[in-house]
């Protein structure tokens, strides 16, 4: 099981450092970040052993008001039209953009390819039946080709369980190799943060997928919940290097004035968090308790010797985050079974909210509290009554 690299603005050589790590496996490529021409070289100069993926965005054509495009409507696939629900509903398109994105996609010489799809809000939408058209096309379209339908939906579908499972009854009679699954996160001060309804419904939905219908599953924009998310069965999540590019939200599609510079964090994969280098971990080591939560990551000194954040760079961040959270992935993977595995994350909570505990709350901002924790716990105990039944069924099989 694996992490990808969810590709942006600014990869620099953060992508290629992360595969010499040994941590990264895969690259979802975004067009709306590089020009056709340095896309396709940095495809052509990438090594055989790491997988890639190409993400159409086409569910951007879903935003309403001035979206920012970037380099997307340089690629012959992307529509030269207002696409609508109008336009959605007629057959011929719905062809068309499906043969424009994969035979681009073929012309690349990509392994398998991505279906384009639009993003929606409910399962029960129009838009969800405008979702399951392109999909439907795609695979008759790709007979022959190694094919991950994708799906991009907001978590407030999620809310609705047996919404979930008709979805789930409906795609799971896809004739496909898996899919590539993103989430949009609602707004929230600390981007951890989830129902645990909704939490558990979703990690039933991946688990449906993966380990009852033997999909390959991508989870992209995995970063924050996605190791949670990960005890599920799915074959891999994907992160970034910002924010934008570590949770999917619409607003992140939209032409923002210039902000300042975030304050540096540091990843703790002992915390489940983010922590700003000044003031949280300085106060931290202050009261010796910085080996709590070190990662052990071959980046950590680049923090620890220098408070100020002078040697942490953004790359350096980025890679220290990539190694901590596929440490998390290996513990977890060598966990076992869905159950053992969630037996093993609520451990990791746990201990997160023991570390905590050792710490004034008062001292973190609101994305790095350990609020999130909990919820995660009440999640996957609910994920684990909804699938106990099922586990014991496919245990007495075998």
């Amino acid at each position: 099981m694996s992490l990808f690299v969810q590709h942006a603005y600014g990869k620099s050589d953060k992508i290629d450092n992360g595969i010499g790590d040994g941590n990264i496996s895969g690259i979802i490529l975004s067009p709306k970040a590089e020009t056709p021409q340095n896309l396709e070289m940095y495809i052509k100069n990438i090594d055989d052993d790491v997988e890639i993926l190409l993400d159409p965005q086409f569910y951007l054509c879903a935003f309403e008001g001035d979206i920012s495009i970037g380099k997307l409507d340089k690629y012959s696939f992307y529509p030269n039209y207002t696409v609508n629900k109008k336009a959605l509903s007629m057959p011929k398109n719905i062809r068309k953009i499906v043969e424009d994105n994969v035979n681009y996609q073929r012309q690349c010489g990509l392994k398998t390819i991505v279906a384009p799809n639009i993003f929606f809000d409910s399962f029960d939408s129009r838009m969800s039946q405008i979702a399951l058209s392109l999909a439907n096309e795609t695979i008759e379209y790709c007979e022959q080709d190694e094919l991950l339908i994708s799906i991009c939906v907001n978590e407030v579908a999620f809310k609705n369980f047996d919404d979930v499972k008709d979805f789930l009854d409906i795609i799971s009679l896809f004739n496909v190799d898996g899919f590539y699954i993103i989430i949009e996160r609602n707004l929230s001060k600390n981007p951890n943060m989830i129902e645990s309804d909704t939490m558990a419904n979703i990690l039933y939905f991946l688990y449906n997928l993966s380990c009852i219908n033997m999909y390959r599953v991508i989870l992209g924009y995995g970063d924050y919940i996605g190791v949670s998310l990960y005890v599920a069965g799915i074959e891999a999540i994907a992160t970034g290097w910002y924010e934008n590019s570590r949770r999917f939200d619409r607003e992140n599609f939209y032409p923002k004035d210039a902000m300042r510079r975030p304050n540096k964090r540091y990843y703790s994969n002992k915390v489940l968090n983010s922590l700003l280098l000044v003031p949280e971990i300085q106060m931290i080591q202050e009261q010796n308790l910085l080996g709590k939560i070190l990662s052990n990551t071959r980046y950590d000194a680049y923090m620890y010797n220098d408070l100020s954040g002078g040697q942490w760079a953004d790359s350096i961040s980025c890679l220290e985050r990539w190694e901590s959270i596929k440490q998390l992935i290996e513990s977890i993977d060598a966990a076992g079974d869905v159950i053992s595995r969630i037996i093993f994350m609520k451990e990791k909570i746990s201990e997160a909210m023991s570390i905590y505990n050792l710490l004034p709350e008062e001292i973190f901002d609101s994305k790095s509290k350990s609020t999130h924790l909990l919820g995660w716990i009440e999640g996957l105990d609910k994920f684990k009554e909804i699938i106990e039944d099922h586990v014991k069924f496919y245990n007495f099989i075998v």
